[in-house]
């Protein structure tokens, strides 16, 4: 007798299979180019971080904040030892906003030519509550160790991650436990939480996992004060995020203007307290200071050349692309590039008001809103990281609770793919230490964006017509696989 197993996938449980399976094969991929590559290229032939750089973004800015104490570092790993006493940083005579003329010189247009001492490096950029967590974490850590510190921001996203999957998985009906528990999988496997874990970003763990919640909560879950919460919590660990606001009117329209206002009156008190509260225990750091260090990292990350090797906006897309083409001659394009970054963000800014319009118009369902805005957001803003990605998981959770509840649009299959292409790794490229990975993930956005817009039509009409019956309708499953 023969024996037989066949798995049956609806089209998002294949998507997420998907998702896992590429990270896979991107992993046994950079294995294998590790081997045959000099110690001087191993760097760039993963898709995550060198040891030397692991977990950066919550150490090295940790130390780099006060109190400025010496910690027992005789105690602590040689990695870290090795970070302390070589941390690009920690700027002694600015840790104190003590020089906050040389730090406006530093970000003049003059310095795109002069060039900017390593010494500049500022923590003055950082949004205020994100720079809260850090200078609370710096008493941890003076307390403890930096290991420490890491197995407690692992705690914080794992724990962060299973919560969510429960909170939006528990929606559903069925096997619930089962389907969370592949969805904390999947998206444990995901390229931007995997670079949230690998950089141990704070803001990039909190902001997504709100944002994912958030849009869950828009498109199933219907309860605007929990939306709103969520959008202020999200918005003052990356301001940007407030550009998503106009999803509220996914829940109520007669009540879009009183929640819009709540939620920006909220962000501002919470964005003055932790600026006051920040001042207090970091001095010489206030909204003055605040706006100085964004204008120092606009010379840095926008006009000059660092952080592109991780970008996702539609201005690091061209950035890339130039950089590509001319090298070291993109200096005489910095002005070009000014004018472009404000081009992009306006434009898109203007893409979402026009997909608002649609919606009101109902020729857009939420989910697809909530996806054109996501998108618009993260191309508008000139520095989006990877890990800044994480939230469109509030998109394919929305999708995993709807794909049994409802036939299963064109668009949605779409936005399905979408999603499948930018949640997998795609650095097997690199041209001068700069992953494909930057261009692509831009461009199929725009793509993606530009047909949902063009191709919008009234909702009943599309109930009618270009569906794809869902697997609960339907006696075709969406994919099978035979085992015999």
């Amino acid at each position: 007798m023969k024996n037989r197993f066949t798995l049956t996938l609806n089209p998002v449980q294949g998507a997420l299979a998907l998702i896992v399976l590429f990270t896979l094969l991107q992993g046994f991929f950079n294995a294998l180019s590790s081997e045959y590559v000099t110690p001087r290229e191993l760097a760039h032939s993963t898709f995550l971080f060198q040891p030397t750089d692991l977990h950066g973004d919550l150490i090295k800015t940790v130390l780099a904040v006060p109190p400025m104490d010496k910690p027992h570092i005789e105690n602590w790993s040689p990695i870290y030892q090795l970070e302390y006493d070589n941390n690009a940083y920690v700027s002694p005579d600015l840790s104190y906003g003590n020089a906050l003329e040389r730090l406006s010189e530093a970000a003049s247009e003059r310095s795109l030519t002069t060039g900017i001492p390593q010494d500049f490096v500022t923590n003055f950029h950082i949004p205020p509550a994100t720079l809260l967590v850090y200078l609370l974490l710096k008493r941890l850590l003076l307390a403890t160790s930096p290991e420490f510190l890491i197995w407690l921001f692992y705690t914080m996203a794992f724990v962060g991650l299973a919560s969510t999957c429960w909170v939006t998985c528990r929606w559903r009906t069925g096997n619930d436990l089962l389907q969370g528990l592949l969805t904390f999988v999947v998206f444990l496997f995901s390229y931007p939480f995997l670079m949230i874990l690998t950089r141990a970003n704070i803001g990039a763990l909190i902001g997504g996992l709100a944002l994912t919640l958030f849009v869950f909560e828009i498109c199933c879950g219907k309860r605007l004060l929990i939306a709103c919460l969520l959008l202020v919590v999200a918005g003052t660990f990356h301001p940007n995020n407030l550009l998503l606001a106009p999803l509220l009117l996914s829940l109520s329209r007669r009540w879009f203007w009183p929640a819009l206002i709540g939620v920006f009156a909220l962000f501002t008190v919470g964005f003055a307290l932790a600026t006051n509260l920040d001042g207090w225990l970091y001095p010489g750091y206030s909204y003055h200071a605040f706006l100085t260090g964004l204008k120092l990292y606009r010379v840095f990350y926008l006009m000059g050349t660092t952080g592109d090797q991780f970008n996702n906006s539609a201005y690091g897309c061209l950035k890339t692309i130039i950089y590509l083409v001319f090298g070291g001659s993109i200096q005489y394009f910095f002005g070009v590039l000014g004018i472009a970054a404000k081009i992009f963000f306006a434009s898109f800014t203007a893409l979402i008001l026009i997909s608002t319009a649609l919606f009101i118009k109902n020729r857009l369902r939420p989910v697809e809103f909530a996806f054109v805005v996501m998108a618009c957001c993260t191309l508008a803003t000139p520095v989006s990281a990877i890990y800044h990605l994480f939230s469109f998981a509030g998109i394919l959770l929305v999708l995993v609770r709807e794909v049994d509840a409802r036939p299963f649009f064109r668009k949605d299959y779409i936005i399905l793919g979408v999603l499948v292409f930018i949640f997998v790794p795609k650095n097997y490229f690199f041209i001068d230490q700069i992953s494909w990975e930057v261009i692509l993930n831009p461009v199929i956005l725009m793509v993606s964006v530009g047909y949902l817009l063009l191709t919008s039509r009234p909702v009943e009409k599309l109930a009618l017509s270009g569906s794809v019956a869902a697997p609960n309708s339907s006696s075709r499953p969406a994919a099978e696989v035979d085992f015999s």
